[in-house]
């Protein structure tokens, strides 16, 4: 009789099935996490100064992102061995929507650009450094 009660125990303690598809905002990438991706997305492309032939290839890719959402939806059952659902999910909804890669394109670009300012402002900084410590440019030979 003890055993039975433990096991009854257990079955009330297992969560219930999740059923995403009753979920309210199942189909819509929500505006926190859209920006979360984004973020994180241009942040990678800008540290290995891959800016401009990642705004190439979005640019010319942008036509086929709903495509390639699609894609996503489909290979979903595959995917999920590999990552989570909720991920799988994510990147189908973003990539589903034009706006999205555009916000990422823009993303990047100002990335992009506070990084080239910065490296020709220490550029010049280390010119300065370079002819205040006495240090002739190269190509001056006089």
């Amino acid at each position: 009789m003890n055993k039975d009660n433990e096991d009854k125990k257990k079955i009330e303690e297992l969560p219930a099935s999740p059923q995403p598809m009753l979920e309210p905002n199942y189909f819509e990438l929500d505006p926190e996490r859209r920006d979360f991706i984004v973020n994180y997305m241009a942040e990678k492309i800008d540290k290995f100064a891959m800016g401009t032939p990642a705004i190439v290839f979005l640019e010319a890719a942008r036509p086929l992102s709903f495509i390639g959402g699609s894609l996503m939806w489909g290979a979903a059952p595959f995917l999920d061995i590999f990552i989570n659902d909720r991920y799988t999910k994510e990147i189908a909804l973003f990539l589903e929507d034009r706006k999205n890669i555009e916000i990422l394109i823009e993303k990047i670009e100002s990335l992009e650009y506070d990084r080239v300012a910065r490296e020709k402002i220490a550029k010049q900084e280390a010119k300065k450094r370079a002819l205040a410590e006495g240090k002739k440019p190269w190509w001056k030979f006089w």
